[in-house]
């Protein structure tokens, strides 16, 4: 992923991910919360990887992850995601003789 592609979709995701400063600690930053939404979605690595990549608590990195997979899903999935006309895949699928399009 290039650099522009990263921080153009914490763009997206900022709004909804930004927290107050608190007396008892510093929200996580944006970037490092995308970040690390990022590393596992792309990874096959573990919690306890991202937690010492990141060096906050598992509880956080277990919270944050799981965030930011679900503002993909509901923010992002929809402006990167987009199917084809269902009937002209249908069709196109017809003309080279496969119906595997349908599962026959």
């Amino acid at each position: 992923m290039t650099k522009e592609t990263f921080y153009h979709t914490v763009s997206m995701l900022e709004p909804n991910i930004v927290r107050q400063d608190t007396n008892m600690h510093w929200p996580i930053p944006p970037d490092k919360t995308v970040a690390m939404g990022f590393m596992k979605l792309a990874t096959l690595c573990s919690l306890c990887y991202i937690v010492n990549q990141f060096g906050m608590a598992p509880c956080m990195a277990g919270v944050k992850t799981r965030e930011v997979c679900q503002l993909l899903n509901n923010i992002v999935a929809n402006k990167f995601i987009c199917l084809g006309n269902l009937k002209q895949v249908i069709d196109g699928f017809n003309d080279k003789g496969s119906l595997t399009a349908w599962g026959l």
